[in-house]
């Protein structure tokens, strides 16, 4: 991680063999020994111990939840393209997740963000600027649109290298004594 955080992507700490189709965290392994990821962002570990290349693979954003969508001004006014917007509802962005742009590295020669960490908003098909997120809110610019009456408004979370590995899969190998070319082959052939 850029910010040499060390964190804990699979295993509970117990040794043993737990844990396949639960989420990584609560894992059991047995002497890891190496780690490495694949192109399409899978994480496979061999698991020395248990004989195994254990697969880690990301899991999803619940789907956002909007439940209202208002006027960020006065809440009661007429909404139209260049307005700000509030969107209240539920999985509208990564859990903990809340922050307000940064001007000195998201807003680049003037144009402002459409995406704040994966969180993104279109209105009618169209791209939204992104000022605030939150889990239960979003706040946004509307994008330049002649509709009239009532748009379409979506919420997208894309996968963040944060958001926590879900599922474990052992895949019995013979014998790891060369377990980083082992793992370096099943990264290759997902």
């Amino acid at each position: 991680m850029p910010d040499r955080t060390i964190a804990t992507m699979a295993g509970n700490g117990t040794a043993g063999f737990a844990g396949d189709g639960s989420p990584a965290a609560s894992a059991e392994l047995s002497t890891p020994r190496t780690v490495c990821g694949s192109p399409n962002g899978n994480i496979y570990v061999a698991d020395y111990g248990n004989n195994r290349i254990r697969l880690l693979t990301r899991a999803l954003p619940a789907p956002a939840n909007i439940t209202s969508v208002v006027n960020d001004a006065n809440s009661a006014g007429a909404i139209s393209a260049g307005s700000w917007l509030a969107i209240f509802g539920t999985d509208l962005a990564p859990t903990g997740d809340s922050r307000t742009w940064k001007p000195a590295t998201e807003i680049m020669n003037g144009k402002l963000p459409a995406s704040l960490d994966g969180t993104s908003v279109t209105v009618n098909g169209k791209p939204a600027t992104v000022e605030f997120i939150s889990p239960s809110q979003v706040n946004i610019q509307t994008p330049d649109d002649t509709a009239v009456g009532p748009v379409r408004v979506v919420v997208t979370q894309q996968p963040a290298h944060r958001i926590p590995l879900r599922k474990l899969r052992g895949v019995r190998t013979g014998s790891l004594s060369s377990n980083f070319a082992l793992c370096r082959r099943a990264a290759l052939r997902h």
